[in-house]
């Protein structure tokens, strides 16, 4: 995972396509040229007889978000597990969305509010999630926000 820090001016993000479950392996292999990236990942939890696995989920099946100078694209193409580079248009826009997906998933915080129907877009002004945008969706009594990662249009 990529830490603020590490992130420079003249670095853009970009979506990275992968191969069919090849997230994993195309994150290592960033992690192995010191790339900054983001591969944001959930946890699923399964029983198997008597057993229970947790396992971590990409969000974005297919997706990795690296954050690369223009002279490294043609190195992370060298990948074998890359189908497809696709630039980003809008950087901040692409950078607050991604953003509020991985605090959202760091924290687990839900505070309910009984005057937010389902279907209008919200804005958090309190909490972990302050400033995340998403669209509400009621699902059996409970109320969650649904946050979308417009440029490749996949919410979580």
């Amino acid at each position: 995972m990529v830490s603020p820090a590490r992130i420079v001016a003249m670095r853009k993000w970009v979506v990275i396509y992968t191969k069919p479950r090849a997230e994993k392996k195309f994150a290592q292999y960033c992690e192995r040229h010191s790339v900054p990236y983001e591969l944001p990942l959930y946890k699923k939890t399964r029983k198997y007889g008597r057993k229970k696995v947790t396992t971590r989920i990409p969000c974005f099946p297919g997706y990795v978000f690296v954050n690369i100078e223009d002279g490294e694209r043609f190195d992370m193409l060298d990948s074998s597990y890359v189908c497809r580079y696709i630039k980003v248009v809008d950087q901040e826009t692409f950078y607050e969305q991604l953003q509020s997906i991985l605090v959202a998933l760091e924290n687990t915080v839900v505070v309910s509010h009984p005057e937010i129907v389902k279907g209008v877009r919200v804005r958090v002004k309190r909490g972990p999630m302050q400033g995340a945008e998403g669209i509400v969706e009621k699902r059996q009594g409970e109320t969650k926000i649904i946050l979308t990662l417009s440029f490749i249009g996949q919410s979580v």
